[in-house]
């Protein structure tokens, strides 16, 4: 007779993940450069997702509570991520650079930023302002297909992507790294 509080066993996962040493992430970041680079640090320092850090808005950065928000995350939910002080340090050198990309587009008299849901309907005129703009705007302007105005938006992942893989190539690590 079967043993009734005999339960069925969880089955144990097929492959556990495989991290780079610090060594390893060290010698990989230090072959990074520019924008790729902050980003990457961004990414390691917090644990966010790539997405998540090239959709950051100038106003989701809270140097004075030493945190970052991030908004829209997997399953739709905001979280709050601890700022990395390797990071803060590289900002504001970098928001300058950006305020700059953010003047010139405006005095080119570009539309502003994308904003998402009815936010542009409920706050007119906000895609113009300073927090709204993206933390790591893209090199060129684009057609935004949903609108077919020309505006910048935020950095492609692939370039960051890129820039891992050649670094990664750089160091001759055979193992995936992403």
């Amino acid at each position: 007779m079967p043993d009734r509080h005999a339960g069925v066993r969880a089955r144990p996962p097929g492959t556990r993940p495989r991290v780079l040493a610090k060594a390893g992430v060290r010698t990989v970041s230090g072959r990074m450069h520019g924008t790729p680079s902050l980003v990457a640090t961004i990414l390691y320092g917090t644990g966010m997702r790539l997405l998540e850090c090239l959709r950051l808005r100038v106003k989701d950065l809270e140097f004075g509570n030493n945190r970052i928000l991030v908004r829209d995350t997997k399953g739709n939910r905001d979280r709050v991520v601890p700022f990395p002080a390797v990071v803060r340090a590289a900002l504001p050198n970098w928001l300058s650079r950006v305020e700059r990309i953010y003047q010139r587009d405006r005095d080119d008299g570009l539309p502003g930023v994308y904003l998402p849901d009815a936010l542009s309907r409920k706050y007119p005129g906000c895609d113009r302002d300073w927090g709204w703009q993206f933390v790591f705007p893209g090199e060129q302007r684009s057609v935004d297909p949903r609108t077919q105005v020309e505006r910048r938006h935020h950095l492609h992942e692939t370039v960051i992507q890129r820039a891992l893989r050649q670094a990664v190539r750089d160091c001759r690590i055979s193992r995936r790294v992403s």
